[in-house]
Protein backbone atom coordinates (compact mmCIF):
# COMPACT_ATOMS: atom_id res chain seq x y z
CA UNK A 1 0.00 0.00 0.00
CA UNK A 2 2.79 2.77 1.16
CA UNK A 3 4.56 1.60 -2.16
CA UNK A 4 1.74 2.90 -4.65
CA UNK A 5 1.35 5.99 -2.65
CA UNK A 6 5.04 6.59 -2.88
CA UNK A 7 5.29 5.99 -6.81
CA UNK A 8 3.53 9.16 -7.61
CA UNK A 9 5.58 11.03 -6.09
CA UNK A 10 8.82 9.65 -7.03
CA UNK A 11 7.56 10.07 -10.71
CA UNK A 12 6.70 13.31 -10.09
CA UNK A 13 10.35 14.15 -8.77
CA UNK A 14 11.75 12.52 -11.66
CA UNK A 15 9.72 14.54 -13.86
CA UNK A 16 10.01 17.79 -12.31
CA UNK A 17 12.38 20.89 -13.46
CA UNK A 18 15.88 20.96 -11.75
CA UNK A 19 14.97 22.47 -8.57
CA UNK A 20 17.06 25.67 -7.44
CA UNK A 21 17.48 26.34 -3.99
CA UNK A 22 19.52 29.89 -4.05
CA UNK A 23 16.82 31.49 -1.26
CA UNK A 24 19.86 32.97 0.14
CA UNK A 25 21.87 32.58 3.24
CA UNK A 26 21.27 34.63 6.47
CA UNK A 27 24.87 35.41 7.66
CA UNK A 28 23.96 35.56 11.55
CA UNK A 29 24.41 31.72 10.75
CA UNK A 30 27.67 32.37 9.36
CA UNK A 31 28.93 34.70 11.94
CA UNK A 32 27.77 34.18 15.17
CA UNK A 33 29.73 31.10 15.68
CA UNK A 34 33.03 33.49 14.82
CA UNK A 35 31.57 35.62 17.42
CA UNK A 36 31.13 32.86 20.15
CA UNK A 37 34.83 31.55 19.07
CA UNK A 38 36.16 34.66 19.91
CA UNK A 39 34.47 35.25 23.31
CA UNK A 40 36.90 34.95 25.39
CA UNK A 41 40.09 36.28 23.66
CA UNK A 42 37.86 39.33 23.19
CA UNK A 43 37.01 40.19 26.96
CA UNK A 44 40.40 39.72 27.60
CA UNK A 45 41.27 41.94 25.08
CA UNK A 46 38.52 44.59 26.20
CA UNK A 47 39.19 44.22 29.89
CA UNK A 48 43.15 44.95 29.37
CA UNK A 49 41.95 48.26 27.80
CA UNK A 50 39.69 49.08 30.79
CA UNK A 51 41.92 48.27 32.88
CA UNK A 52 45.13 50.35 31.24
CA UNK A 53 42.85 53.05 30.29
CA UNK A 54 40.22 53.32 33.43
CA UNK A 55 42.67 52.33 35.89
CA UNK A 56 40.18 49.60 37.15
CA UNK A 57 41.35 46.04 39.03
CA UNK A 58 41.64 43.86 36.37
CA UNK A 59 39.25 41.14 38.41
CA UNK A 60 36.57 44.27 38.01
CA UNK A 61 37.07 44.74 34.60
CA UNK A 62 36.97 40.90 33.65
CA UNK A 63 33.94 40.70 35.66
CA UNK A 64 32.22 43.69 34.01
CA UNK A 65 33.46 42.83 30.32
CA UNK A 66 32.50 39.32 30.30
CA UNK A 67 29.32 40.09 31.24
CA UNK A 68 28.25 43.15 29.30
CA UNK A 69 30.11 41.18 25.68
CA UNK A 70 28.02 38.30 26.62
CA UNK A 71 24.85 40.51 26.52
CA UNK A 72 26.15 42.18 23.55
CA UNK A 73 27.20 38.71 22.24
CA UNK A 74 23.69 37.13 22.63
CA UNK A 75 21.27 39.57 22.38
CA UNK A 76 22.78 42.55 20.88
CA UNK A 77 24.00 40.50 17.49
CA UNK A 78 20.80 38.98 16.72
CA UNK A 79 18.52 42.41 17.33
CA UNK A 80 21.03 44.31 15.04
CA UNK A 81 20.88 41.79 12.59
CA UNK A 82 17.17 41.54 12.78
CA UNK A 83 16.82 45.51 11.95
CA UNK A 84 19.17 44.91 9.30
CA UNK A 85 17.18 42.55 7.89
CA UNK A 86 14.39 44.59 8.01
CA UNK A 87 15.97 47.43 6.77
CA UNK A 88 17.16 44.93 3.43
CA UNK A 89 13.74 43.32 2.78
CA UNK A 90 12.12 47.21 2.88
CA UNK A 91 14.49 49.76 1.01
CA UNK A 92 16.84 47.18 -0.86
CA UNK A 93 13.37 45.48 -2.40
CA UNK A 94 12.18 49.47 -2.83
CA UNK A 95 15.76 50.29 -4.73
CA UNK A 96 15.55 46.82 -6.62
CA UNK A 97 11.83 47.80 -7.81
CA UNK A 98 12.39 51.17 -9.05
CA UNK A 99 14.40 52.46 -12.20
CA UNK A 100 17.90 52.47 -10.91
CA UNK A 101 19.90 49.96 -13.10
CA UNK A 102 22.35 47.23 -11.74
CA UNK A 103 25.31 49.44 -12.03
CA UNK A 104 23.60 52.05 -9.94
CA UNK A 105 22.35 49.56 -7.13
CA UNK A 106 24.95 47.37 -6.56
CA UNK A 107 26.91 50.35 -3.65
CA UNK A 108 23.72 50.53 -1.69
CA UNK A 109 22.38 46.55 -2.09
CA UNK A 110 25.58 45.06 -1.16
CA UNK A 111 25.94 47.13 2.38
CA UNK A 112 21.84 46.78 2.56
CA UNK A 113 22.54 42.78 1.75
CA UNK A 114 24.52 42.23 4.10
CA UNK A 115 22.44 40.51 6.62
CA UNK A 116 21.18 37.80 3.76
CA UNK A 117 23.32 37.12 0.96
CA UNK A 118 21.41 36.35 -2.22
CA UNK A 119 23.48 36.38 -4.79
CA UNK A 120 25.91 33.29 -6.26
CA UNK A 121 29.48 35.05 -5.99
CA UNK A 122 29.89 32.87 -2.52
CA UNK A 123 32.65 33.01 -0.77
CA UNK A 124 33.44 37.23 -1.45
CA UNK A 125 29.66 38.31 -0.92
CA UNK A 126 30.02 35.84 2.71
CA UNK A 127 33.59 38.16 3.35
CA UNK A 128 31.94 41.00 2.37
CA UNK A 129 28.78 40.79 4.23
CA UNK A 130 30.82 39.68 7.08
CA UNK A 131 32.62 42.97 7.51
CA UNK A 132 29.94 45.27 6.79
CA UNK A 133 27.85 43.16 9.70
CA UNK A 134 30.63 43.41 12.15
CA UNK A 135 30.73 47.01 11.95
CA UNK A 136 27.29 47.35 12.32
CA UNK A 137 27.60 44.78 15.30
CA UNK A 138 30.90 46.83 16.44
CA UNK A 139 28.77 49.79 16.84
CA UNK A 140 25.91 48.10 18.25
CA UNK A 141 28.44 46.51 21.47
CA UNK A 142 29.96 49.78 21.89
CA UNK A 143 26.40 51.24 22.96
CA UNK A 144 25.27 48.52 24.34
CA UNK A 145 28.08 47.90 26.63
CA UNK A 146 29.00 51.73 27.53
CA UNK A 147 24.85 51.39 28.67
CA UNK A 148 25.90 48.53 30.74
CA UNK A 149 29.27 49.77 32.07
CA UNK A 150 28.93 53.24 33.24
CA UNK A 151 27.65 52.89 36.68
CA UNK A 152 29.66 50.03 37.47
CA UNK A 153 33.01 52.24 36.76
CA UNK A 154 32.41 54.88 39.54
CA UNK A 155 34.08 58.01 39.64
CA UNK A 156 34.82 57.67 36.02
CA UNK A 157 33.95 60.17 33.53
CA UNK A 158 31.22 58.83 31.43
CA UNK A 159 33.13 60.09 28.37
CA UNK A 160 36.42 58.38 29.69
CA UNK A 161 34.04 54.93 29.74
CA UNK A 162 32.91 55.57 26.19
CA UNK A 163 36.25 56.10 24.96
CA UNK A 164 37.90 53.22 26.29
CA UNK A 165 35.06 50.78 24.96
CA UNK A 166 35.43 52.77 21.21
CA UNK A 167 38.98 51.80 21.13
CA UNK A 168 38.66 47.94 23.27
CA UNK A 169 35.62 47.61 20.85
CA UNK A 170 37.69 48.48 17.49
CA UNK A 171 40.62 46.31 18.84
CA UNK A 172 38.55 43.41 19.36
CA UNK A 173 36.79 43.48 16.44
CA UNK A 174 39.32 43.94 14.12
CA UNK A 175 40.91 40.66 15.84
CA UNK A 176 37.45 38.94 15.41
CA UNK A 177 37.07 40.20 11.54
CA UNK A 178 41.15 39.04 10.76
CA UNK A 179 40.94 35.54 12.30
CA UNK A 180 37.62 34.97 10.60
CA UNK A 181 38.10 36.50 6.97
CA UNK A 182 41.37 34.55 6.33
CA UNK A 183 39.27 30.96 6.44
CA UNK A 184 36.41 32.05 3.74
CA UNK A 185 33.00 31.11 4.56
CA UNK A 186 32.27 28.31 2.61
CA UNK A 187 28.02 28.72 1.47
Amino acid sequence: MSQIRIAPVIALALLSPTAWANVGIPMRELASPAYWIAFLPVVFIEAGFIHRMLGQSCRHALKSLAFANFVSTSIGIAVVWGMLLILEFGVGSTILSGELTNSVAIFPMTILGAPWIHDSNGTWSACWSFLILAVSFCVASILIEYRMLRQRFSGVAHSDVLRSLVYANIASYALVCALAIPFPLKV
